[in-house]
């Protein structure tokens, strides 16, 4: 059995309806910001990364990349609005 799938708002969906949503850019990307030689982005993954650890599923996440790859860890988040905070966190310079 696989990891669990959900939708932008937390509701469990099919791994089917998963796969249609994860390929489209505009229900997955949810920020997106160039910041000099960085590209900050937050999206929509729609996999618990809590891995049933506890605690709400981390379906969201946050990431840097420069022009060499990535750049320092991902940032998680169970909602769109903490990821988006979360976004403005890093482009901040407090998070990642």
């Amino acid at each position: 059995m696989g990891l669990p799938h959900y939708d932008r708002t937390g509701r469990p969906i099919t791994s089917r309806d998963w796969q249609a949503l994860v390929t489209d850019g505009d229900y997955r990307v949810v920020a997106r910001t160039e910041a000099g030689p960085v590209t900050v982005s937050t999206v929509w993954v729609g996999i618990d990364h809590q891995h049933s650890a506890g605690g709400p599923p981390l379906i969201f996440e946050t990431a840097v990349f420069d022009r060499g790859g990535p750049r320092g860890r991902e940032v998680r988040y169970a909602t769109e609005e903490e990821a988006l905070a979360g976004h403005l966190a890093v482009l901040a310079g407090r998070l990642v």
